[in-house]
């Protein structure tokens, strides 16, 4: 049976949160040296201290920043233009970071400076306010755009880009889901383009967490389909890329009431699996984007394309099949073979199912 372990998902919550305080806290720290360095000249015997204050002051303005996006900025500007969104955060932000700013410098909240001069609010304002203002406005502004065109991108694409790994085609053994949502057609002209399209971004949100846990790369997005990829190794590791399905179908389930009451229908996927050689290359030039090449695509689409003739909800390849660990763990029912569509050979097929959706 595929194991479906509420703690994996309460392990990847806790490991998300912890990376985003651990970078929030180094980013800031980088802040706070870079205003160091730049405001000495207007600070003298008035800055707080030294480079080590600097570090620990960027630390708690980053800390503070990461805290009030997460759990009061992002819920209520979620529905804003960008925009709008950037315009508020990034004044938000401001704010929260001439507040540190201003009790280091009168003195409240001094860190590392032995000997440090306490200074009014009236005379912050006057000789240092128009500054951090115009610092940390620029900080914001600089550091939501990275995170913005960050998750636009795959999450490992500007790292692999900047090391040139893809500049040139290159082999890989890989592993390719593609998932899409069943009667697409008729939901789509059931529910209106808006409501639909509403649907479709609720639920590729909630793939979230299992394509985290599982160690996925989304490849792509095709209209009401998700293409995600594994290397050979992350896939096949506790059988994740089959998990991946069942983790996200778990999610589906765990929502059922709110998506009838939202949209009067509940999401039912379908998936097919293959793996085997692809080229990887970073393609285009007005916009750049790492792209496959190979059979294996082809093949994984057509096999999706089975699972309604078959009435399966993942289908497997042959290949796949015998590729995973600790197959007695899985359901598996051999399906016929089949000449997949544009092909002259035959593929053995197989239907994966959990175990507890058996009767």
């Amino acid at each position: 049976m595929i194991n479906l372990k509420t703690d994996t998902f309460v392990k990847i919550h806790f490991l998300r949160s912890f990376r985003e305080l651990l970078f929030a806290a180094f980013g800031g720290s980088i802040a706070g040296l870079c205003y160091y360095l730049v405001t000495i000249p207007l600070h003298k015997e008035m800055i707080f201290g030294s480079v080590y204050s600097s570090f620990a002051l960027g630390a708690i303005i980053g800390l503070n920043v990461i805290i009030l996006e997460r759990y009061l900025l992002e819920p209520l500007l979620r529905r804003f233009s960008f925009i709008i969104a950037l315009l508020v955060t990034a004044l938000a932000y401001s704010a929260v970071a001439i507040f540190w700013l201003w009790l280091f410098e009168s003195g409240i909240a001094e860190v590392g400076a032995e000997e440090t001069k306490v200074i009014s609010w009236k005379e912050y304002r006057n000789a240092l306010l128009p500054y951090d203002m115009l610092f940390a406005v620029t900080a914001s502004f600089m550091y939501l755009l990275l995170v913005e065109i960050r998750s636009l991108l795959a999450p490992d694409f500007l790292t692999k880009y900047l090391t040139g790994r893809y500049h040139t085609p290159r082999e890989e053994e890989r592993i390719f889901m593609f998932l899409d949502l069943r009667s697409s057609t008729a939901l789509a002209e059931k529910l209106g383009n808006y409501k639909y399209s509403c649907l479709l971004q609720e639920m590729f949100g909630d793939f979230t967490i299992p394509i985290l846990v599982s160690k996925a790369e989304v490849y792509q997005y095709v209209g009401d389909e998700v293409i995600l990829t594994w290397t050979r190794a992350k896939g096949l590791q506790e059988n994740r890329c089959i998990n991946c399905f069942f983790h996200i179908q778990k999610i589906i389930s765990s929502k059922r009431e709110a998506y009838l009451i939202r949209y009067g229908v509940v999401p039912e996927l379908k998936a097919g699996m293959h793996i085997g050689s692809a080229i990887s290359v970073c393609v285009g030039e007005i916009k750049k984007e790492i792209v496959y090449h190979g059979d294996v695509l082809n093949a994984a689409a057509r096999i999706q394309s089975l699972c309604n003739q078959f009435k399966e909800n993942l289908i497997i390849s042959d290949s796949l099949r015998d590729a995973l660990s600790d197959i007695g763990s899985l359901y598996t029912t051999p399906l016929a073979e089949t000449v997949l569509r544009g092909k002259n050979k035959t593929l053995g097929l197989y239907a994966v199912s959990d175990l507890k959706d058996i009767p």
